[in-house]
């Protein structure tokens, strides 16, 4: 049955309310009554099934009615599969990110623009890591854990650039890096660092065009970015979280979520269109 999409998100966007309102509540109740704060829970425990039972709905819905027919408004032969991600193998390969130990994605997608072919996902990275701690008694427990390495998009061009060597673009806030090439462009500069094997390899495949559609791209997004030139491919990775789940839940509007959608996947195509036209 097909939702009507902004009456629920309206919905979702109410209970997530009352839920704030019932647990600032339950912070006076347990004060002035312990019988008006066990109904408190009550009331928070029945909220909170229907909040979860209404979003899971919504954020269903709102990828085959907003997302993908978005997609499929400006992309071509699209396949968009929101359970699927990309093999791990090519997020080891495009060498972009540090160790993690967990890899898990969502929200596929092959597609075609302007005779150019890509796929993406999300994707997400975790470290795991052990805290040693001594408790009250003198005891020594390890407490276990995933720190997220990276959480973002992940999007793959087929390209060659050129160079017999792999060229590496970081935004400073994902990697700090010695750049091995200065550019003109001081902006660029100042938000990403640049490795390979030497400055000859950077410059063959960092055209003033390629490095200017990379900063263009950066000031759309707003999200820190990373780009590997290498096996024939471009790899880009963003670093914007789960981007259609993160539209699906916000504030705003069902037209103002499928702008932002477009408007994401645009920048990035923008990119690679000219990055690949650029011989």
């Amino acid at each position: 049955m097909k939702l009507n999409l902004e009456k629920t998100r309206r919905k979702v966007k109410a209970l997530r309310f009352f839920i704030g309102l019932n647990v600032a509540a339950l912070v006076l109740a347990f004060i002035i009554s312990i019988p008006v704060f066990v109904a408190g829970i009550i009331v928070l425990t029945i909220l909170g099934l229907a909040y979860y039972r209404i979003k899971a709905q919504y954020d269903a819905a709102f990828k085959e009615q907003v997302v993908q027919r978005e997609l499929e408004s400006f992309l071509e032969n699209t396949e968009f599969s929101p359970g699927r991600t990309l093999d791990e193998s090519i997020v080891r390969e495009c060498r972009l990110f540090k160790r993690y130990d967990a890899y898990s994605g969502n929200d596929y997608l092959s597609a075609g623009y302007k005779n150019i072919r890509f796929i993406q996902s999300n994707i997400h990275l975790q470290e795991e890591y052990e805290i040693n701690a001594t408790d009250s008694e003198g005891d020594i427990d390890t407490e276990e854990g995933y720190n997220t390495v990276f959480r973002g998009r992940l999007t793959v061009f087929d390209y060659d650039a050129g160079a017999s060597e792999p060229v590496y673009v970081f935004d400073k806030r994902m990697k700090r890096v010695e750049s091995i090439l200065q550019t003109e462009f001081e902006a660029f500069n100042k938000t990403f660092g640049i490795t390979a094997k030497d400055a000859l390899t950077a410059y063959i495949v960092l055209t003033p065009q390629v490095i200017e559609g990379i900063a263009l791209a950066s000031d759309k997004l707003k999200y820190p970015m990373a780009l590997a030139f290498s096996n024939g491919k471009i790899y880009i990775a963003i670093e914007s979280g789960d981007a259609f789940e993160k539209a699906s839940t916000g504030g705003a509007s069902i037209a103002e979520q499928r702008a932002r959608v477009r408007r994401e996947i645009e920048a990035v195509l923008d990119l690679a269109e000219t990055i690949c036209l650029k011989k």
